[in-house]
């Protein structure tokens, strides 16, 4: 049986509309907070990285176990593992990439880095 490849932005779509909780203590809808938990995610944690680890084992189920080595809570580290494996990053955004952005401090104080790996 061959599985269907999804587009991520359309999986992510889906999802439009669920609602995290205050101080990220969950989700107003139960399914989902079931599916983030699935992935890792617990009570307290930054739930971004866990999401994109849910859209893309979603999107791309023949590369489920690799994404489970590959996706971390750390957005950083899901960034380096990717690289590590061999993923390409670029600049330039396309629709069903995967973008990674970090908080960075500049002399200044202020800046962002934002990276983008070229997922299948």
């Amino acid at each position: 049986m061959k599985m269907e490849r999804l587009n991520p932005a359309h999986v992510a779509h889906k999802y439009l509309g669920r609602t995290e909780k205050p101080g990220n203590s969950g989700f107003t809808d139960a399914d989902f907070e079931r599916r983030m938990k699935e992935t890792g995610w617990q009570k307290g944690q930054a739930w971004c990285a866990y999401f994109a680890e849910l859209v893309f084992k979603e999107a791309l189920p023949e590369k489920f176990d690799e994404f489970d080595r590959l996706f971390s809570g750390s957005a950083v580290q899901t960034f380096n593992n990717f690289i590590n494996a061999g993923y390409k990053a670029s600049s330039i955004p396309q629709l069903g990439h995967l973008a990674i952005c970090s908080a960075a401090t500049m002399a200044n104080g202020t800046g962002a880095a934002m990276w983008e790996l070229c997922l299948p």
